[in-house]
């Protein structure tokens, strides 16, 4: 962290380089309440391994910029994160994307996957190139819904987020069933579809029965060994009686084994 505090009272950290070696692209978090870092972190030194927890996306009103608003684990404290570059400063919007991932991929190790608000993604291809792990869902006599019933996909995430060729993933899929009755269950199918370059490499479909609550899915996928390198889209999407709802997320396959 450095010294002192802005005019608008925030602790600024150094600049974080996320560009080429040279290049003025960049990333900095604004502190508040900077003071009660201490003393569990001495001379305001946050090392590697310090762990935050996400509130969520936020939009600057001022200059429309984005930024990820985090608090600081154990501590009264939190900050905003904003990504820069070098010519337009705060990126806005339409940057959002390409910021996340380098969260996901590259600033953090995400070890829990928060409740977020996911964007519409188009929907997945019918067509695999690559076998699809068998899942064995349970069974459950369903029961009709007394209302109708709601579906919100919650968050969407693969873990680890980064995997070397030949390793295993989970795609974790978290979501809520709304609008039915005490006792019963509605048949929901759940559908996971990794994609490069907008081409689809598998599809994975399942139909499970849910009560009504908050359902974290996850299924196991072991990566071949033959998968070249680069980054990669898990996009998820479940459905039941004409109701959906979709979310995405990245991860990495890297021959690099960090």
């Amino acid at each position: 962290m450095k010294s002192g505090h802005s005019r608008h009272g925030v602790s600024k950290s150094r600049w974080l380089f996320w560009g080429k070696k040279g290049s003025n692209q960049r990333a900095r978090m604004y502190f508040e309440n900077a003071e009660a870092l201490e003393p569990t972190f001495r001379d305001r030194v946050l090392p590697a391994g310090t762990e935050f927890i996400a509130v969520g996306w936020g939009q600057d009103e001022a200059d429309k910029s984005v930024f990820l608003e985090v608090k600081v684990a154990g501590v009264p404290v939190q900050a905003k994160l904003y990504y820069l570059d070098s010519w337009v400063g705060k990126v806005r919007e339409k940057r959002l994307g390409e910021f996340e991932r380098w969260v996901r991929l590259d600033l953090c190790q995400i070890v829990e996957s928060p409740d977020e608000k996911l964007v519409d993604v188009p929907g997945p291809s019918a067509s695999s190139s690559l076998p699809p792990r068998p899942v064995r869902a349970p069974v459950v006599q369903p029961m009709a819904p007394t209302s109708p019933p709601r579906l919100r996909v919650l968050a969407v995430s693969v873990e680890p987020v980064r995997v070397v060729p030949g390793g295993e993933i989970s795609l974790v899929v978290t979501y809520s069933v709304d609008g039915v009755a005490p006792g019963a269950t509605l048949a929901v199918t759940e559908r996971r579809t990794i994609v490069r370059d907008g081409g689809t490499l598998t599809s994975v479909e399942q139909v499970v029965h849910r009560p009504a609550g908050v359902h974290q899915s996850r299924q196991p996928i072991r990566i071949p060994a033959t998968l070249a390198a680069g980054i990669y889209e898990l996009r998820a999407a479940v459905r039941a009686a004409g109701i959906a709802g979709e979310g995405s997320a990245v991860f990495e396959v890297t021959n690099d084994a960090r």
